[in-house]
Parts: structure tokens; C-alpha cells; sequence
């Protein structure tokens, strides 16, 4: 009745399966559909021994050995193959602002196959959410032609922090549609350190404004004053300042020192508690010229530290910068440069000279000395988790 090259009463009376060496009696096909089961194959499909149908199956089970393969692409229809992954895991290394996830496995065993294709796929999803295996994305793929014969496979991704990521991995045999195999999830988060930093006292050593001569010239009078702006910051975030715009300089003789306060001086900030995490300490400090005429070019003097020349309000001001970087080492603590446990002094030390060659505004080099020397100390403690 239905075309599929079976008699009708053929497919009443049914017919006897081996599937796993267990015999069942009497499997039966519906005589008006010629699929009965919809796994593509057709009832006579399922019963013919006919190359390239050389398996009796059950025509009411598109699986008709239960191994997930549905019976078109599984090269054993009749016998249960097993599709689990020899040791699956999925492992995490944490990083300051990321994680590097591992996923790791054998693909099963699967005798008489042609082809095998494999999936990893990955959802993230924040913690306490549900994983929903609707958003997922292939994270890997690969295709075997020895499906017999597996060999281990091993991928690597870098993902966020502070996220879960669950792992799916799938298996096509012989052209068929993905089959889920197994799946494992990781919630990488890393422990975050409270850090204070407190600005306690800007120092200046040497203060030397205008000394010395420019082309050979007259000797220029020395100004033992340093006129001075800053501005102090951790990780870009500003701690103080002391601007142009805003007030006039703070006048230094050399010995003097500035005492921060805790409104202006004082930080709070967390750092992941990692090998390789780090916080910068910047502290630029210049001081306002009256005469715009030098810039140097001199870098093999070990008192100049990365000097930048700016024009503000129409003016020149030499910038000096100097940084101190504190990481997490293998221990790990916070210590780097010489930094020492909570509450000790740290110092960072900025100096300037302009000997050497120097270029006017006009860009002709001029030979100069002594023009500008600058020597300033900051001095600051950094907490790690204090005591409320």
C-alpha cells in the first residue's frame, strides 16, 4: 500500500532482529507509511540485506541499537558503540584580566566509520545565570577520517574572568547531525587584594632655575627657588595635583618638603592577586618658565628622566615623569624596586638637567648648561588589605 517495496502482509507478520546478540521476535513496519520510524531509511531499507543495507534493523527505532547514531549513518546499527569521551576535562589558567581555558579529550572509538566530525562549543553565562545551550558558539571543530583510530585532541581559549563557560562537545558520524556527547563547565574568578596608597611628602633636593650659560654666553644669575606643579597618579587615576589653572606653584628651597594630607594624597583600589598583575605610581612634576627658549635632546645624562616639553597658556614647562611599577611576583606579595611590606616608606626620585645640546623654539641647537636642574623626592606608603 505504501510503495516501499514491501508486501502489506509482510509488514503485519513482521520479522525477527539481532541487536547486542539479544533476538527479538516479530518487529513490524505499518503497511501505509513506507518510513515507519522517519530515519530516512524505508521499511524494506530496514529489512533488506542488499549492499549497501547489510543490516536488519528495527523499523520502529530510528536508533535501533540505542547508541545516539541513528541507524543511515551508523556503521554498526545493530551493535551498541559507545560515544563516551576518554578523560574530559576542562582546566583553567587564571591571568590578571582573563583566564586561558584547556579543553581536553579522546573522541570514542567508532569501528567501521568513515568519517567523524567534532564540536566544542561554549556558552558563557554570568555567575548564579542558567546555561540555556541556546547562545553557544563553536569554539573548535575537526574532522577525522579514521574514526577507528582516535587521537587526542587539546584546545586552548582565552575567556573572560568572573563568568562561568560551559564546554559541549559533539560528534557527526558519517555525515550525520550533531550528536551531544558530554559537557563540563568552568567559573574562573580570582581573588582581588585591597590596596591604600598614601602620598606622605614631596621633597625638593636640588633646585637650580636659569644657572649657567647658553652658546658661551654671559652667566646666567641662579635661582635657588623651584617653582613647582605636579600631578600624582596610580593606574591613571589622579591622587593630587597642582595646576596652573587652578592655584600658583608651591615654592621650594632646596630640603624643603611638602606634606600631603588625606583628602589630597590618599587611594583605594583592589588588584587582582595574580603573578603578573600591577599597579603603576606616576608622578610628573614641572616648573613654570618665564623664558621659552629650551628643550633638550640630551638622553645620556643619568639624571634625565623622560623629559616631555609642553606649551601652556603660551609658556614652556619641562615635565619630568618617573614611575614606579609594583607587581605581584611567584610568592606572591607586593614587592618590586625595592618596595618593602605595608606601611614603609617608598621613594621615587625625579631629577632634570638640560646639559648638553638643546634646540630653541626656532629649532637651531644651541649648547647649553645648567639651564634647568630639578631634583624632587615623593615618599608613600602602600597597604595591602589593612584592618578597617
Amino acid at each position: 500500500s505504501d510503495g516501499d517495496g514491501l508486501l502489506d502482509g509482510e509488514e503485519i507478520t513482521g520479522y525477527s532482529i539481532t541487536v547486542d546478540s539479544i533476538t527479538t521476535d516479530q518487529v513490524r513496519s505499518d503497511p501505509t507509511r513506507p518510513d515507519t520510524d522517519g530515519d530516512d531509511l524505508t521499511d524494506f531499507e530496514e529489512r533488506s540485506t542488499i549492499i549497501p543495507y547489510t543490516w536488519i534493523t528495527d523499523p520502529n527505532l530510528a536508533d535501533s541499537d540505542f547508541d545516539e547514531m541513528l541507524d543511515p549513518f551508523d556503521p554498526l546499527p545493530t551493535t551498541f558503540t559507545s560515544l563516551a569521551l576518554v578523560n574530559f576535562a576542562v582546566s583553567e589558567v587564571l591571568g590578571v584580566t582573563n583566564a586561558t581555558a584547556t579543553i581536553e579529550f579522546t573522541p570514542p572509538a567508532i569501528a567501521f566509520a568513515t568519517e567523524a566530525k567534532y564540536e566544542i562549543r561554549r556558552e558563557t553565562r554570568a555567575i548564579g545565570e542558567d546555561f540555556t545551550n541556546t547562545e553557544e558558539i563553536i569554539v573548535a571543530s575537526a574532522t577525522t577520517y579514521n574514526p577507528a583510530i582516535p587521537s587526542p585532541v587539546s584546545q586552548s581559549e582565552v575567556v573572560e574572568l568572573d563568568q562561568k563557560h560551559n564546554y559541549r562537545v559533539f560528534v557527526s558520524v558519517n555525515n550525520s547531525s550533531p550528536i551531544f556527547i558530554d559537557s563540563q563547565a568552568i567559573a574562573p574568578t580570582v581573588s582581588k587584594d585591597s590596596i591604600v596608597l598614601r602620598l606622605k611628602t614631596l621633597s625638593a633636593d636640588t633646585c637650580i632655575d636659569e644657572g649657567g650659560s647658553v652658546n658661551g654666553g654671559a652667566t646666567v644669575a641662579l635661582d635657588d627657588e623651584c617653582e613647582l606643579f605636579w600631578e600624582i597618579s596610580v593606574n591613571g587615576q589622579v591622587v593630587s595635583q597642582r595646576l596652573e589653572d587652578v592655584s600658583g606653584p608651591k615654592i621650594f628651597i632646596p630640603g624643603q618638603t611638602h606634606a600631603f594630607d588625606e583628602v589630597d594624597g590618599s587611594i583605594s583600589f583592589e588588584v587582582p592577586n595574580v603573578a603578573g598583575s600591577c599597579f603603576d605610581v606616576v608622578a610628573e612634576v614641572w616648573e613654570q618658565e618665564g623664558d621659552p627658549v629650551k628643550t633638550t635632546t640630551n638622553t645620556d645624562d643619568d639624571q634625565l628622566f623622560n623629559v616631555r616639553f609642553e606649551i601652556v597658556n603660551g609658556l614652556p614647562k619641562f615635565i619630568v615623569t618617573q614611575t614606579i611599577t609594583h607587581c605581584v611576583n611567584d610568592t606572591p606579595s607586593w614587592r618590586e624596586n625595592d618596595i618593602s611590606d605595608s606601611q614603609d616608606d617608598t621613594e621615587l626620585t625625579i631629577g632634570h638637567q638640560n646639559f648638553g645640546v638643546c634646540t630653541n623654539p626656532s629649532g637651531v641647537l644651541e649648547t647649553c648648561t645648567g639651564i634647568e636642574e630639578i631634583s624632587a623626592t615623593l615618599s608613600y606608603t602602600v597597604d595591602v588589605n589593612p584592618s578597617p
